[in-house]
């Protein structure tokens, strides 16, 4: 069984067991409520009459009945159109029709019983929901209707365009939302989800951005600006939610093509933009799930598949290199030479064919293009290939009148992107992909007409890995190079800096592997005019990181001319006037555990208001390096505080001043930050309707709202665990400190490692979080609904950096100032 099978099944049996003893979280990140008030024509309240809400796409109904005080509530409703029904006996029936239900959304439909026969019906038309009348939240919704009709500006149909069209919201364009937010809030605070599952890494905070880069497998997007319930965690959120089937067999099939040629001419650009085509083809497919003469699904079972891709080209990447002449190639050069061993010029401004490094003539045949415009020129221009494919498949079940389930998973995977590295076709092609996915498996029990349980499990990943197309094994054997025994098999090419041409180098591998695992189970519970929501949410974040430091092992080699006058010569020589490397543990393991608990009440205190108040306890895990390759700058200490297991991991090669002492001796754990276990948050929301006319509605609320995920130290590795090696080159009595094939000193002769950049966090830092407010009036003109809303937001305990190399201000003459801390 391999790693990732234990871990998986061992994360499933974790979650198989705490469903057997959680009670709840946030579904309504997904789903949406109707609710309401039985009476009379009187106005008397009518208990014990049964409602039935019935999806009208899948026929499916939840029936509930009114209680003691006449209100009912049905929750965790799939986004859909609805038909709520009442009937009781010497009444006529009641039936309100078209009722437009999105995701989170709370609608009121009060049901006024008139004196009649059953036979007779009152019908009303429901419609979509204009103005919020239950909450004090800030939202805003956008419908498949709009994402099929509403142009998109952009290349990528996607989410991340829609979000910016709603109010109050501040990212930049595109992806780059990922680490903005809306309502004044910043990455940390605002939450991403599809069908309630976080696609956020969990550890830096940033979104999984592919998974919502498809629009039209979707049916909606909720931008929740500022949300005053305790079921959200983070004060913002944008709530994705799938398509799903229903009793209707529905097929689209379309091309979205992007001619660059069409797009028109910015104002200050003085052509129109050029460049390849790219083509989007699209197909999806959904119904009821239909095998003839074995199963009919209608009115139970429905499914929904989804193709997007995208087919083209990148733009055209045009090369511009300096390269060495052909008379440099071969070692003569138009003005003098100094030969370092004798201090005296080269005979004929010429460098021996037998001083040619073997190295350097190995990088220079094999990396370097002959000029083919003028004598140091290579010009070239290459079109390359791009592309990716979505799949997203949806499976909703009804397992009886109590109990419906459904399961959706989406594979989202690029095809590598190739580009001429270093803007170089001799040194190949680097390439980057990426994969993303989403899983998640969602179950919804009606315990009782007034208890409702909706348990989920879920998870998502982003994965990519990008890198020069070279093996650092490779190069190192076909060129002569000694850099040692222990070099790591990864991607990697020694780098060559020869001052006045293009470096022969190549992109170092870089990637990272995100995995969410989320659990959450909401209890919904109605009792008289009190709906009661408890929640807890559990999510594991584990991650992979592939930093540079294994390819930078390979090290890099500067030629400036200092030895005979002239860089190239120098490079010919073999003879670097500097050389430096990095030492390496990565990849590194960062994972941590989240757990939040909430409690919540919508009370309806009369027909016309409800109040909203509830409490949040968040407890953020500040996360763990696999094998404790951590460190943090201790002030009090003046040292480097590691993990006392991680003390046999520390570099050979530190040999800087600053010291280091283990955790233990400064009162830390082996995370280096002491947890905030103080993290409550009361939430408090209202909705009033004043007068007899609910077209208006007077709304606001805040709350205390902390961040996604507690700040983190780094992400594994550096100093003292990684270092930095700088070695400057002399030339003494003709001999050289160091050249090619040995482009590093001897031990013997290395005085110490190169500085570092030491950076700490406060061990006592406290959660970071926000307090927020909003107060907003809605009222209904001619078919439309009009809201004004105003917004404050307040930031504490965030995180902020100070440079203890600073000198502090103060009146002491500059010459003798100095910082407080060395």
């Amino acid at each position: 069984m391999s790693t990732v099978t234990r871990k998986l099944t061992a994360w499933l049996a974790v979650s198989a067991a705490l469903f057997l003893f959680s009670v709840v979280s946030r579904a309504q990140v997904y789903y949406g409520t109707v609710r309401g008030t039985v009476l009379d024509l009187s106005g008397a309240v009518m208990p014990g009459v049964e409602v039935v809400i019935t999806n009208v796409g899948t026929n499916i109904s939840q029936r509930v009945t009114s209680n003691e005080v006449g209100n009912y509530v049905a929750p965790n409703l799939i986004p859909g159109i609805y038909r709520v029904t009442a009937e009781k006996s010497g009444f006529k029936k009641f039936v309100a029709d078209d009722i437009q239900l999105t995701a989170t959304a709370d609608r009121r439909i009060d049901i006024h019983l008139a004196i009649g026969s059953a036979a007779e019906s009152v019908r009303v038309e429901g419609g979509a929901q204009l103005i919020e009348t239950e909450n004090g939240s800030l939202s805003d919704v956008k419908s498949r209707e709009v994402f099929t009709y509403v142009p998109v500006n952009a290349e990528y149909r996607s989410i991340w365009n829609l979000v910016q069209l709603a109010p109050g919201v501040n990212g930049a364009y595109g992806h780059t939302y990922a680490g903005a937010g809306d309502g004044g809030n910043d990455g940390y605070d605002t939450n991403f989800t599809i069908d309630g599952i976080p696609v956020k890494d969990g550890w830096t905070g940033w979104t999984m951005g592919p998974t919502m880069t498809y629009i039209d497998s979707y049916s909606e997007m909720r931008v929740n600006i500022n949300g005053t319930n305790a079921s959200s965690g983070q004060s913002s959120e944008v709530a994705v939610v799938s398509e799903s089937g229903t009793n209707r067999l529905h097929l689209e099939a379309w091309l979205h093509y992007n001619a660059v040629g069409f797009r028109a001419r910015d104002f200050f650009d003085p052509v129109s933009p050029s460049g390849p085509p790219t083509w989007r083809p699209n197909f999806q497919v959904g119904g009821p799930v239909i095998l003839p003469k074995i199963y009919n699904g209608r009115n139970r079972t429905f499914f929904f598949f989804s193709w997007q891709g995208l087919r083209g080209s990148q733009s055209p990447q045009t090369v511009d290199l300096t390269v060495p002449s052909a008379d440099y190639r071969a070692g003569m050069f138009p003005s003098t030479i100094i030969d370092p061993q004798s201090g005296q010029p080269f005979p004929g401004n010429t460098v021996p064919a037998s001083r040619i490094s073997p190295v350097s003539k190995y990088y220079q045949d094999t990396f370097y293009p002959a000029a083919n415009t003028g004598l140091n020129r290579y010009r070239n221009v290459k079109v390359f290939a791009q592309g990716n494919n979505s799949y997203a498949t949806r499976l909703d079940h009804k397992l009886t009148d109590k109990n419906s389930l459904f399961f959706r998973i989406l594979v989202e995977r690029s095809v590598p992107a190739g580009r001429w590295d270093s803007n170089n076709p001799l040194i190949g092609v680097a390439s980057q992909w990426r994969d993303n996915y989403l899983q998640v498996l969602s179950d919804t029990h009606v315990i009782s007409p007034t208890m409702v349980n909706e348990f989920r499990v879920g998870h998502s990943s982003d994965e990519s890995y990008y890198a020069g197309p070279n093996q650092g094994h490779t190069v190192v054997a076909a060129s002569g190079l000694q850099l040692g025994n222990n070099l790591p098999d990864v991607p990697a090419m020694p780098a060559m800096n020869i001052t006045g041409y293009n470096s022969l180098a190549q992109t170092p591998q870089g990637g990272w592997l995100w995995s969410t695992y989320h659990l959450q189970d909401s209890l919904f519970v109605v009792k008289g005019k009190h709906n009661l929501h408890f929640g807890t949410q559990i999510s594991q974040y584990l991650g992979t990181m592939y930093p540079s430091s294994p390819s930078d092992v390979y090290g890099s080699f500067t030629f400036d001319g200092r030895f005979s006058g002239n860089p190239y010569a120098d490079f010919l020589l073999g003879l670097p006037s500097g050389s430096s490397r990095r030492t390496s543990v990565s990849p590194t393991y960062p994972h941590r555990l989240n757990k939040e608990f909430y409690v919540t009440d919508d009370w309806k205190v009369t027909p016309r208001l409800t109040l909203t108040v509830g409490l949040r306890y968040t407890l953020l895990d500040p996360g763990t390096i696999a094998k404790n390759v951590i460190a943090n700058f201790n002030v009090t200490a003046k040292a480097l505080a590691i993990p006392a297991s991680a003390q046999s991991l520390v570099a050979p090669e530190y040999k800087v001043d600053t010291p280091i002492v283990t955790a233990d001796k400064v009162g830390l754990s082996d995370k280096l930050l002491n947890i905030d276990r103080n993290n409550f948050a009361p939430r408090f929301g209202f909705a009033w309707c004043p007068g007899s006319s609910k077209d208006l509605v007077i709304r606001g609320g805040g709350g205390v709202y902390y961040v996604g995920m507690q700040p983190y130290i780094s992400d594994g590795g550096d100093a003292p665990y990684e270092i930095n090696q700088s070695f400057t080159n002399s030339v003494a009595n003709g001999q050289p400190l160091f050249a090619f094939p040995n482009p590093f000193p001897t031990a013997a002769v290395q005085g110490g490692s190169g500085g570092f950049a030491a950076s700490g966090m406060n061990p006592k830092l406290s959660t970071p979080y926000s307090m927020q407010a909003n107060f907003t009036v809605e009222k209904k003109v001619l078919g439309m609904g009009i809201s004004a809303s105003v917004m404050t937001t307040m930031a504490r305990h965030t995180v902020f950096w100070h440079n203890l190399n600073a000198v502090p201000a103060n009146t002491t003459p500059f010459n003798v100032k100095y910082a407080s801390v060395p």
